[in-house]
Formats: C-alpha cells, structure tokens, sequence
C-alpha cells in the first residue's frame, strides 16, 4: 500500500461514504463510513462511525469515534470517547479520554489520561497511564506498567461519589509484568518482577520474583516471593 498511488477522501457536515483504500481520510461533523476502510492517514474531528474493519497507518481523531469492527494500526492519537466494537490492535496509543474495546486490546504502548474498558486481554509492552474515571481489562500482561490515580481524579470526590463509574481507579482479575507500580487498583493476583502497590490499592495476593514495596494504605491479603 505505501508504493501505490491512492485517492483521498474527505467528508464535512453530515455525510457518509463506502469504505476502501485511501491515501489521506479526513472527517469532520457527523460522518459515517459503510464498509472496511484502509487509510495511510486518518483524521477525524467530530461524531463518526466506522461500521467496519478499519486499518490505518496513522490515526489522529478528537471526539467521538466509533468502530463496529476491528481498529488496526500504528500509531493512534485519540482525544474524547473511542468505541471499538470488536478488538484493537496498534504501535502506539496515546489516550486522552475515554475508550471501551469489547474484545482485547494488544499494544506496544499505552500512553495517557483518563479511564478505559478492554472485554478481553490487555497485552502491553509498556503502560503508562492516568486515571480520571475508571480503568477495567480481564487481565493485563506488560513489561512495564505504571497506573496512577490523576490529580484531578483525587479532587472530584463529590462527582466520583454520584456515579460510581467516575471514580478512578483500575479493576483487574490478573496483573502480570516485570515492572509493576499501581495506585487505587483492584486485583486478584498482581505477579511480576519488581512490583510496587501504592496507596487505594486492594490485591488478594501479591507475588514478585526481586523486589516489593506495599503502601501503608494498601489493602494486601497475602505477598509471596517467586522463583526466576
């Protein structure tokens, strides 16, 4: 595809178009894609709907994206709310804001703020994230992981003490990494190399192979030293 000479495709206002093979897609409005779209570039500002598969090489999208399909790519730059019906897949992703993946999730990087919602597996290489609102995955495998609880989080009791789902804070059955450090999680089990369990977290048992540091307002129900 980087060799091939494609059309571009732009959509304003409220407008639709198929899907296909781009060079450049630029929405802005209310936009709607019908059919798996591939794209070297895609910028989106506004409320769009991608109803399937959607590849692109590079993505930068501020609003409301949704994708009924699956959303691959390199390196996405996401500002607002991210709805992936099916699995996401990418180099690099960096959040600002809020993103529900139904199926998994599998990245190289995480990278931002704000809260997220993955169905499945998390599979990071490296994570460093902020929590305003809440942070969910079934498990979550990375080499380096790093969840903290944002400022800002930690000044919106009154609203976080309304709506439950506004309080920050990460729930996970299973967390594994060689590098772990976490504040206000939930967990089952938290496995890794050097771990770290900061305050507002609540872990049934924590196991680590060299090192291990648990915060005086931590809530551990058992810690445990594992083998290489």
């Amino acid at each position: 595809m980087d060799q091939e000479q494609l059309p571009d495709l732009v959509l304003g206002g409220m407008n639709s178009a198929g899907g296909g093979r781009y060079n450049q897609v630029r929405l802005e409005g209310m936009s709607t894609i019908h059919g798996p779209l591939q794209a070297r570039m895609l910028k989106a500002d506004g409320m769009m709907t991608l109803d399937a598969d959607v590849l692109a090489a590079e993505m930068d999208a501020d609003g409301k994206l949704t994708v009924k399909g699956n959303l691959e790519g390199g390196r996405l730059t996401l500002d607002g709310m991210l709805s992936v019906h099916g699995d996401l897949r990418c180099g690099t992703l960096q959040l600002n804001g809020m993103s529900d993946v139904k199926g998994g999730c599998d990245v190289e990087e995480l990278r931002g703020e704000g809260g997220f919602t993955v169905g499945g597996l998390l599979s990071a290489g490296m994570v460093d994230f902020m929590l305003q609102g809440q942070g969910k995955a079934e498990r979550i495998g990375a080499r380096s992981l790093v969840i903290r609880r944002s400022p800002r989080a930690a000044r919106s009791k009154l609203l976080s003490g309304l709506f439950p789902k506004f309080k920050a804070g990460l729930k996970a059955e299973l967390i594994e990494g060689e590098s772990v450090q976490l504040e206000y999680t939930e967990a089952g089990v938290v496995t890794g190399g050097t771990v770290s369990i900061g305050p507002g977290c609540d872990i049934g048992l924590v196991e680590y192979r060299d090192t291990v540091h648990i915060h005086p307002e931590a809530r551990v129900g058992k810690v445990e030293r594992i083998a290489d």
